[in-house]
Order: C-alpha cells, then sequence, then structure tokens
C-alpha cells in the first residue's frame, strides 16, 4: 500500500501496518521516547547512509518508506499535564482481560493495545505510582529551560568572542592606515547616516547598519592610536586619564568625535589583556590608573618594582584608616597669571560633576539609588552655591541640617563605598571652587559692612553647621578637611576687604595722595633694597618701587574725590595695579616670593617711621597691611584653584 491508497480521513494504523506487533505500539514506547512515525514503520533494508551524489540522493528519497498518519498520542510523548488518577485524558490503559480472553493478548497495566478502544483510568495503586508527579515533571521541565538559557548564553558569548577577535586582528592589520583615512570613513559614515534619517528612515534596517559601521570604525581608529602611542611594560603605571587625553588630542586635530574613556578601556582590555586597572593615590583623591602599559613618549611614567618574593600585582591603600589623623589637606600656592582670569569672569555657574563613572562600577540593582543620590546632593550643592553667592547665611545653614533627612536609608547605604564618598568630596571641591572664585570679586571693590559681617558669619558658623550633619563619621572627616580649606581662603578675602575699607577711608582727598607721593619720594630705595633684601630679582624689585608705584600714586590724583563711589575707585585701582605685580617676576616660588614681599614691605615701613618720619604714618600702616594680605591672599587662591583643577573628577572607570 502507498501514500496515494490512504483515504483523506485519518487512515486506521491496523490496516496499514498489519504487521507490526502490539508491543511495538504499546503505550508508551519503550526507549526514547521522542520516536518519529518512521521509526514505526517496518523494519526494511534501505539504506540511510546520506546520500553523496545526485543520483544517490534521488534514490535515498524514492526508497524511504511511506508516511504514515495516524493520532498524535499514538507515536509521541505525553504532555506535561496532571498525571492525577482520572485526570490525564491521554494516561489511559486497558480494562482487566477477562478469564477467557486469549492470554497472548494479555497486557500490562504499563501497555495499552491500539486494537482494543475500551479504555479506563487507572485502577491500581501501583499504576499511580508509576505515573510521574507534578515535582519531577517541573523539575525536568525547568531543567530543560536553564539548559536552554544558558546554550543560548554561551552562543552569544562566544559570538561576541569571536567579533571581537576579528576586531583586534583588523586593527593589527590597520595599524599602518594613515590615520587622515580612517577619520575619513568615520565622516562617511556620518554623512551616510544623516542622508537616511533625513529621507524619513530614522529607525531602519540601513540606518541602524550605517550607525553600527560608524561604531566600528570609531573603535578601529582608538585601537590604532593605542597599538602606535602605548608600549607594554610590566612595570609601568600610567593614569587612565593620561592616556585618554592623548587619544583625545587625536581625535580633535582630525575633527572626529571621540569614544568615552569607559569604552576606550574596553578596547585597552583586548588589545592587552595583561594589563590591570588600579585606583592608586591617597584617600578622596586616588585615581585610576593601568598597570602594565605606558605612552611611549611618556618618560614620567610611574615604575613599580616588585619583590621576587612577592607579588607584582599594586596593592592599594585602605580609603579610610581609623588611626590616621590629617589636620588639613595638602594646598600649596600658586601665582599663576592665567588663573586670576577669574576675577574677571561675568557668568559665572557652578556644574555639579557627573556620576556616570559610578554607573559603570555598580550593578544595574543600584543605579536607581545612585540616580537619587545625585539628584540629591546635585540640588543640595546647587542650594548652597546660590546661598553663598548671595549671603544668606541663614538659609545655608538650614540647608546643611536637612541634608540627611533628604537621603533614603537605600542612599545613605551608599556612602560605605570609596567611590561614592569621592564623588562627593569632588562635589565639595568644585562647590568651593565656584564660591571662591565669585567671592573674590570682592577685592576689586569697597564691599559694605553688610557683605563683611555675613561673610564673617559663614567664617564662623559654617564648620559647626557641618560638624553636626547627620553623616557618617568618615564621610564628615573627609567634609571638614575640605571645607577648612575653603574657610581658610574665605577668611583671608574677609581680612584683605577690611584692610581694603580701612585704607579707602583715609584717602578722601587728592591733597592727601600727595603728601604721599612726596613722602614716598623721600626713600632712599637703593639702599633699602640692597641691605634688606636678599634676592636675585634686587633689579626687579628696584624698578617696580621707583615706577611702578609712582604711576600708581599718578593715577589715584586723578581720581574724582566728589564723587559717591570714590572708594570703591580707589580700591579698584589700587587692587588692578597690585594684581599684575606677581607676573613680573614669572617662575619665582609662590613661597618665595611672599617672604620677599614682606621684606620689602618691612623695610620701607622701617624706613618712613626712623628716617623720614612721616606724618601719615596711620596712611602707610594700613596699605602696608592690605599689601601683605592681598599678595597672601592671591596665593592661597591660585593655589586652591590649581588644587580643584588638577583632582577633576574622572570621567568613566572601567
Amino acid at each position: 500500500m502507498n501514500m496515494h491508497q490512504i483515504p483523506h480521513q485519518l487512515a486506521d494504523p491496523r490496516s496499514v501496518l498489519p504487521e507490526v506487533s502490539q508491543q511495538t505500539l504499546a503505550w508508551p514506547p519503550r526507549g526514547n521516547t521522542r520516536q518519529s512515525i518512521f521509526s514505526m514503520a517496518p523494519h526494511t533494508s534501505v539504506n540511510h547512509d546520506p546520500p553523496q551524489t545526485a543520483e544517490q540522493t534521488y534514490k535515498y528519497y524514492q526508497e524511504r518508506p511511506p508516511m504514515i498518519i495516524a493520532a498524535p498520542w499514538q507515536y509521541y510523548p505525553v504532555p506535561p499535564y496532571p498525571t492525577y488518577q482520572g485526570l490525564n485524558p491521554f494516561h489511559m490503559v486497558p480494562k482487566p482481560q477477562s478469564k477467557s480472553s486469549d492470554q497472548s493478548q494479555t497486557q500490562t497495566p504499563n501497555q495499552h493495545s491500539t486494537h482494543n478502544n475500551n479504555y479506563s483510568a487507572p485502577s491500581s495503586a501501583a499504576t499511580l505510582l508509576s505515573t510521574p508527579s507534578l515535582e519531577t515533571l517541573a523539575t525536568q521541565s525547568s531543567t530543560a529551560t536553564h539548559s536552554k538559557r544558558g546554550l543560548a548564553r554561551d552562543n552569544k558569548q562566544s559570538q561576541t568572542n569571536f567579533r571581537e577577535k576579528q576586531l583586534v586582528d583588523l586593527a593589527h592589520r590597520m595599524i599602518q592606515v594613515p590615520l587622515e583615512e580612517m577619520a575619513m570613513l568615520i565622516k562617511g559614515s556620518e554623512e551616510k547616516i544623516e542622508k537616511l534619517q533625513s529621507m524619513g528612515l530614522r529607525h531602519a534596517r540601513p540606518v541602524r547598519a550605517a550607525e553600527s559601521e560608524k561604531k566600528q570604525h570609531r573603535q578601529l581608529l582608538a585601537m590604532v592610536v593605542l597599538l602606535r602611542s602605548v608600549e607594554v611594560k610590566e612595570s609601568a603605571v600610567s593614569p587612565r586619564n593620561r592616556i585618554f587625553n592623548s587619544y583625545v588630542e587625536l581625535c580633535k586635530e582630525h575633527d572626529i568625535p571621540p569614544i568615552s574613556n569607559a569604552s576606550l578601556g574596553k578596547l585597552v582590555k583586548l588589545l592587552f589583556p595583561s594589563v590591570k586597572t588600579r585606583r592608586l593615590g591617597i584617600r578622596g583623591f586616588s585615581k585610576y590608573h593601568y598597570c602594565g602599559i605606558k605612552l611611549i613618549s611618556d618618560p614620567d611614567c610611574i615604575e613599580v618594582f616588585a619583590s621576587p618574593a612577592t607579588d607584582s600585582t599594586v596593592q592599594l591603600p585602605p580609603l579610610y584608616d581609623e588611626h590616621e589623623d590629617y589636620s588639613e589637606l595638602s594646598i600649596g600656592l600658586n601665582l599663576d597669571p592665567q588663573l586670576f582670569r577669574h576675577f574677571f569672569e561675568i557668568n559665572l555657574k557652578y556644574t555639579v560633576p557627573s556620576m556616570n563613572e559610578l554607573y559603570q562600577m555598580f550593578p544595574k540593582t543600584d543605579h536607581e539609588k545612585l540616580h537619587g543620590m545625585e539628584q540629591v546632593y546635585s540640588a543640595h550643592c546647587q542650594k548652597l552655591f546660590q546661598y553663598i553667592k548671595f549671603m544668606e547665611v541663614q538659609h545655608l545653614l538650614d540647608e546643611m541640617e536637612s541634608l540627611s533627612s533628604q537621603l533614603s536609608i537605600e542612599q545613605k547605604s551608599l556612602l560605605s563605598y570609596s567611590d561614592v564618598v569621592s564623588w562627593i568630596l569632588k562635589c565639595d571641591d568644585e562647590l568651593y571652587g565656584a564660591c571662591i572664585k565669585y567671592l573674590s570679586k570682592t577685592v576689586f571693590q569697597s564691599a559694605p559692612d553688610q557683605v563683611h559681617n555675613q561673610l564673617k558669619n559663614i567664617n564662623v558658623k559654617f564648620m559647626d553647621a557641618l560638624k553636626s550633619m547627620k553623616l557618617p563619621s568618615h564621610v564628615l572627616k573627609e567634609k571638614e578637611l575640605r571645607a577648612a580649606a575653603f574657610l581658610k581662603i574665605t577668611s583671608r578675602l574677609s581680612r584683605v576687604i577690611l584692610a581694603a575699607t580701612n585704607f579707602a577711608g583715609h584717602i578722601t582727598h587728592s591733597s592727601i595722595v600727595t603728601n604721599l607721593l612726596s613722602e614716598w619720594k623721600m626713600l632712599t630705595l637703593d639702599t633699602l633694597v640692597d641691605r634688606d633684601i636678599h634676592c636675585e630679582q634686587k633689579r626687579d624689585i628696584t624698578s617696580i618701587l621707583r615706577t611702578d608705584i609712582v604711576f600708581l600714586f599718578n593715577d589715584l590724583q586723578k581720581l574724582s574725590y566728589h564723587d559717591d563711589n570714590i572708594k570703591d575707585n580707589v580700591v579698584q585701582l589700587l587692587s588692578l595695579h597690585i594684581s599684575k605685580i606677581p607676573s613680573k617676576f614669572e617662575g619665582i616660588n609662590p613661597r618665595v616670593f611672599l617672604l620677599v614681599s614682606n621684606q620689602v614691605i618691612d623695610s620701607i615701613m622701617r624706613q618712613l617711621s626712623i628716617e623720614v618720619q612721616v606724618g601719615n604714618f596711620s596712611i602707610w600702616w594700613s596699605l602696608s597691611c592690605w599689601l601683605n594680605e592681598f599678595f597672601n591672599f592671591l596665593a592661597e587662591f591660585g593655589g586652591f584653584i590649581r588644587f580643584v583643577s588638577d583632582n577633576s573628577f574622572e570621567e568613566t572607570p572601567v
């Protein structure tokens, strides 16, 4: 019988396979439960070897056994339905045979015959116990599901590894390709994307393909730059930002957007698998370093030499040492004229550092907490800046006190992580730097008493409010160090404002300036400098005393002393002239400059008091106090701004 003889309705397998024994058709089938309908067919001598030629293929399909159409539950395993007695319609056993029945037709409880159409549910305890339980079926199903997921995950990982290997091989082959050509490929991809998007294909497959191509070109360019500019050295330790900045400079030269620091770090790991990323530095100011590579053009690379008996891995110091005491931050002095441009910034804004770096370090389950922390503390810092800017001291203190109540318990738990604390400290540094830049403008004007009093209140009450904040002790300790550095400068600023106001109060008429100039010309400046000043810049100092100071008094004489803003005009004129003096000693150590300037002012005051015996000594004394405070403020201001700039928060970690 062939397939053409089978009627359209379901054929009875007894008529199709009369020679098949009942043992073969018994349910459930023995062995592999997933037997195909071809395995149920009678045994034939068909060659099942795979065909090799077209002729063999044709013969193979001609000799295949006919397809048998039958009820699905006769040849396929039982679905995982509940197998309790009487509930599973597919689990059927034959009724017990009578004594008069043929003994050869007797079947076991685990079998059923297709020749018997009378079925019933299992009636014996043994049959029920032999039925798989729900727990067994659930376990088998769960195991199969996890197996499939694991296989899919392994396949995806294999594909990723293969693509990464291809990318590395391609980068090595393109190492000799000029960067200009690679930059043109990136720009071509960008133009292609813009053209497709202008046609309304924003999310179409061609756009996605072009974006993938652009991403690959950018990765190749970054890898080629790394291969050209970086060398492997086991004892080398290079700052991560230094390598990233080198790559960014090349991108700027070719006018292409760079990839992120974190993405570049992943490419570093692909090209140099032995490289480790370590965080090095003192607590609160540690930075990420690559251990095992260095820039070829970097002579200042750190070398780490490990003892043969020890592990060569760089060991990081603990972030918090309960037995270590830091009395103040190490903030130096700086008189770089470029730093004083902040005095004249009109639209000064404060921007809170981003937390993008931390999102790469924490699992996705913590991202919501990090986002909440970022929002709360960013808003807190913005409010503090506004309150200091407008001298609203009471609002400032209230905001500091309420910070703890604004943080949830989950967000407070993040304060136990060193990276989160470092981000908070960086926010504080940026906040204090922005406040100092804004407040420093007051050195060029005669500040009213209200401003001076409010600034004095900040100096007195700010630290007490900070110590009363309900934050972990290690966080408070670090915040106190930064607040102390900030208050040191605001205290110096307050002294400068007060000294300037006192001096400007004496200059009420041009005749006073004329008397001061005549007394100044009575000084023997050459003798004074030669006798009391011990440095190599004696000629420059003498030139400033002879010419610059005289020009300054001449400008003061030209002011209109009938103007209501005469005090502001006096302070502004003197401050502008004095702030330019450090630039005449470029390259000198700031501490040496402060010592020499203090010695010059002290020597002038002694000569005015002993030899000249001037009648305006109180005015000269107020001027000398102002000069000393002003020079100290310039050096401390420059040091703090440089400190904030050098310890800028890194963008993204690996």
